[in-house]
């Protein structure tokens, strides 16, 4: 009926559909009591044991407000989003580290490490991921996929300062060890 392309929801939905994602992808909805947030993620073999991990994070309407003052007078005085994405990569050689929050300006792209057998990408000040934003991280390895764990750290104070979550992809199986953030052994 040429209708088919408007389709409610989220775009992210759009590139890894929640309900069949597929071989080698997933989508995960996390939701807690301050909002929602999806991590979807594809993996593309690019052969000679090689393979292309792509996470897109969307926070939905995730915030974590910082509030002044009492009712009738409270301000609140930031109310930000997510500023650190981790995905466990245990022994696996990783290549090709990418973050893009869909702009030109590379003073305020997330810097992605490996540490702890984990790859965590960190936001700069002022580039936290808000409500309604989606960034991309990628990084290629040399095992293929496997259902794994992840954790978005939140850029306010409070509790919890982790966000830990279950059923995506990547080249590690992992557990949840300690409050600041997931590995392996």
């Amino acid at each position: 009926d040429g209708n088919d392309q408007y389709k409610l929801g989220p775009a992210i939905d759009r590139w890894v559909n929640p309900a069949q994602p597929g071989a080698g992808a997933s989508s995960v909805q996390m939701v807690t009591a301050e909002g929602n947030v999806k991590v979807a993620a594809k993996s593309t073999n690019l052969g000679n044991g090689r393979w292309r991990y792509d996470y897109a994070v969307m926070n939905l309407d995730f915030a974590r407000a910082q509030t002044q003052g009492t009712e009738p007078n409270l301000r609140v005085i930031s109310n930000l989003g997510l500023n650190g994405f981790t995905v466990p990569v245990g022994s696996a050689t990783i290549t090709d580290v990418v973050f893009s929050d869909g702009d030109l300006d590379s003073s305020n792209d997330w810097t992605g490490s490996i540490s702890g057998r984990n790859i965590t990408w960190s936001a700069p000040a002022g580039n936290a991921l808000n409500w309604g934003t989606l960034f991309r991280f990628s990084f290629v390895a040399n095992f293929g996929p496997i259902k794994t764990n992840f954790a978005l750290n939140v850029a306010n104070t409070g509790l919890p300062q982790v966000l830990k979550g279950t059923g995506t992809i990547g080249p590690s199986p992992s557990r949840v060890i300690g409050p600041g953030g997931i590995g392996s052994n």
